[in-house]
């Protein structure tokens, strides 16, 4: 899955909300809390605990963070037991400038996280589907615009 937005900010402050973990909340409700040893923007090789809401409940999983390439890219993988079987979800954050701002790019990977039938179902519903709520790149814009 892949969304994208166009934000007027300066690309140092959209950098602070993408790469440093005690933001992501402020952004995407699912993300519940985060538990690191460090504080900042995360660093490649990385790893950290973090809490997700999800429409069954709560859900703790681990986060290996990939790759960071300073005001352009992160990219981690969210490591999770479902039913006794480790999954993962990676997650890229991409930046690039584009018509006048910034264009946030975030790519979500499930491939390893649900069967085929349920990508295929999140991919329909992702494709076709009307937004319940605020998306959350959406709520990055607007916290990114304000400031």
């Amino acid at each position: 899955m892949r969304d994208q937005v166009i934000i007027k900010a300066a690309p140092e402050r959209i950098w602070m909300l993408l790469a440093d973990p005690a933001h992501w909340g402020e952004w995407n409700p699912k993300f519940v809390s985060v538990r690191r040893n460090r504080t900042g923007p995360v660093v490649a090789g990385e790893q950290f605990s973090m809490v997700t809401r999800l429409k069954r409940g709560e859900s703790a999983s681990e986060v290996l963070v990939r790759e960071v390439m300073p005001l352009r890219r992160v990219s981690v993988k969210q490591l999770f037991t479902q039913r006794s079987r480790s999954r993962h979800v990676d997650v890229e954050l991409e930046l690039s400038a584009r018509d006048g701002g910034i264009q946030v790019t975030q790519t979500l990977n499930h491939r390893n996280a649900v069967g085929f039938v349920v990508n295929l179902l999140i991919w329909f519903i992702h494709r076709f589907g009307k937004p319940v709520g605020i998306p959350p790149l959406e709520r990055l814009k607007s916290l990114a615009e304000c400031h």
